[in-house]
């Protein structure tokens, strides 16, 4: 009994160890545009919050954006590749912390979208995957975006390395945040 007992407690301290490895980026993080540099999808925002809750078991992030006005089109409004989470597309995107994939299916403007989001820690950081397949009058599109999150600055600085490959190629992309009060 004192055998299982110990074993038990070993599996839970390595639990909590690796959740902390990969780091807690619960908060609120605001966009410091001028020490970010963005692809050109991200060229029209003016101000990006992230709001991101983190268990053991989960990490949802809800994307706020304002972009520039162009065409007498709206600022924040999500288009076709402008998903949650990616460059200026506004929602809430929830990402499973134990390996494994989560996959839905949502309504965009070329018709239906099929994600799938996967991540795990790399580091002392995490890395976000997501793949998004479509098809349009061109037809099957698909966008793969992997994020590589970092922080520094005892906690108040979050770095997310970008790379999305679209069928015109691929785009890198360093967001810096600032953890909001």
């Amino acid at each position: 009994m004192k055998r299982l007992f110990m074993m038990a407690a070993l599996c839970a301290v390595t639990a909590v160890g690796a959740f902390a490895q990969g780091g807690n980026f619960s908060g609120t993080w605001t966009l410091a545009k001028d020490k970010s540099t963005m692809a050109q999808a991200g060229a029209g925002i003016e101000s990006m919050t992230l709001a991101v809750t983190q268990t053991a078991e989960s990490m949802t992030v809800a994307t706020t954006s304002k972009r520039a006005e162009q065409g007498g089109g709206s600022g924040g409004r999500a288009g076709m590749g402008r998903g949650p989470g990616m460059m200026g597309g506004d929602g809430s995107v929830t990402y499973s912390l134990d390996g494994k994939e989560t996959t839905s299916s949502q309504e965009s403007a070329v018709g239906n979208m099929e994600t799938t989001l996967s991540a795990k820690s790399a580091g002392a950081g995490m890395e976000l995957k997501s793949v998004r397949k479509m098809n349009s009058p061109a037809g099957e599109i698909t966008l793969t975006t992997v994020e590589n999150w970092t922080l520094s600055d005892e906690g108040r600085t979050l770095t997310i390395k970008r790379e999305m490959e679209t069928p015109r190629g691929k785009m890198s992309s360093t967001l810096v945040f600032s953890r909001g009060s």
